[in-house]
């Protein structure tokens, strides 16, 4: 609207209706503006409630920050529940990271990292050497199936520190130790599939075990035996 040349300009006020919405909210065809922002403020606050305030936060953070003589019952319930939540957290990673890859012993440490150490996890041994071809094909299938299972320690060992004047001629060897004892002892690719081997054939038999878990509903082995006959 223009008075003299000037000009104004008109604000509406953002809580201000137009007669037809008060018709329509007196009507019940729309809601009143009023209760739409009421309605929103409760909701808003209800999600502030259930927002745990110590999420994503760091345990030695809270412990710095926080003085539980001067915290609410609330918060010292909060608290309490985000570390717990935490320590659950962390202690599950601990454990699925528990190993992952092919660790290499000693002979002095066996007994330590093999025979002791599989009163609490599986353990399974891999003796080589390193000019031996079939050796270096089981170490590569082993560095794969040792990162899918690290619930299961891996260890390599050249054959004749391990055992003294140990025959090459029955490597690549594997040793399945569980619960302190020997439950499987593989020597040569034989009965892995020879040169076929692999990662799935690896973790079957670990299976068979008792030492694995795998999704695998059946020996992987078979389907080279039924092409070897087909030749």
């Amino acid at each position: 609207m223009s008075f003299f040349g000037g000009s104004t300009t008109y604000h509406k006020d953002p809580n201000e209706t137009t007669e037809w919405e008060d018709i329509l909210a007196e009507r019940g065809i729309v809601p009143r503006k009023k209760d739409v922002e009421k309605a929103l403020d409760e909701v808003l606050e209800e999600r502030k409630e259930k927002v745990n305030p110590y999420e994503g936060r760091d345990l030695d953070e809270l412990e710095d920050d926080l003085d539980e003589e001067l915290m609410s019952d609330d918060d010292l319930a909060a608290l309490n529940e985000y570390r717990q939540k935490r320590m659950a957290e962390l202690q599950k990673a601990a454990v699925k990271n528990r190993f992952g890859y092919l660790i290499t012993i000693t002979r002095s440490e066996f007994v330590r990292q093999v025979t002791e150490a599989s009163q609490d996890y599986p353990v399974v041994v891999f003796l080589y050497k390193d000019e031996i071809e079939d050796c270096r094909i089981l170490k590569e299938i082993l560095d794969k199936v040792s990162a899918r299972q690290p619930m299961v320690k891996f260890v390599q060992m050249i054959s004749t520190d391990c055992i003294k004047d140990y025959p090459d001629k029955n490597l690549p060897a594997l040793f399945v130790y569980n619960k302190g004892s020997i439950v499987k002892q593989i020597t040569t690719l034989r009965e892995l599939g020879g040169r076929k081997v692999s990662v799935d054939i690896v973790e079957w038999v670990l299976q068979e075990c008792g030492v694995v878990e795998t999704d695998l509903e059946e020996d992987p082995r078979k389907t080279i035996r039924t092409n070897v006959l087909r030749l």
